[in-house]
């Protein structure tokens, strides 16, 4: 799912829409505040 394009808002409704309710942070530096 592509979000680098979109803002935090429209990330979550988009998560929402399609019913997520878990997201869990695999990135390599999960302190970055980079998507």
């Amino acid at each position: 799912m592509g979000h680098s394009t979109r803002s935090i808002e429209e990330f979550v409704e988009l998560l929402e829409r399609h019913g997520v309710q878990v997201l869990v942070d695999v990135r390599t530096v999960p302190a970055s505040r980079r998507m």
